[in-house]
C-alpha cells in the first residue's frame, strides 16, 4: 500500500513540476485568446534634420544627429581591462564665451532619439 502511495505521489509531483515549468502561450505572449492583446508601443522614428544649424556667429555646425565617439575606460580603477567606444552628441549652437555648458545624461537608459532633441529644446528655452 505504501509503495503505491509513493508511486502516486511521485507521479503527481512530476506532473506539478512539469506544469510549473512548461507554460503554453500564444505567439503574441498571451496565456489564452480570451485575454486582450498585449499593447505594443511603437518606436518613434528619429527625425532627420534638414535645416542647416549655425552658431551665434552664423558659422555652419554639424547636424544634431551627428554621433561622436571617444575611448572610455571599462573600469577606471583598472585601466588594464581596456576601453569601449563611448557615444555622445554635442552642439554649440547657442554657446557664448563664458556661458554655461549644459550636459544631459540618460544614465543607464539608451540615449537615442528623444534626448538629443529635448536637450536642444531646453537650451533654446533658457537662452
Amino acid at each position: 500500500m505504501a509503495s503505491s502511495f509513493f508511486g502516486w505521489a511521485i507521479n503527481v509531483s512530476v506532473l506539478l513540476i512539469t506544469c510549473i515549468l512548461v507554460e503554453a502561450r500564444l505567439p503574441d505572449g498571451r496565456m489564452h485568446a480570451n485575454q486582450p492583446p498585449i499593447p505594443v508601443i511603437p518606436k518613434l522614428q528619429q527625425k532627420i534634420q534638414t535645416k542647416v544649424v549655425t552658431d551665434v556667429n552664423g558659422v555652419a555646425l554639424p547636424p544634431y544627429q551627428t554621433i561622436y565617439y571617444f575611448d572610455q575606460l571599462i573600469d577606471h580603477k583598472n585601466p588594464g581591462k581596456g576601453t569601449f567606444k563611448q557615444r555622445y552628441w554635442t552642439t554649440w549652437e547657442f554657446y557664448k564665451p563664458g556661458g554655461p555648458i549644459i550636459m544631459l545624461t540618460p544614465g543607464e537608459a539608451n540615449a537615442d532619439g528623444e534626448n538629443v532633441s529635448s536637450s536642444d529644446h531646453r537650451i533654446k528655452q533658457t537662452h
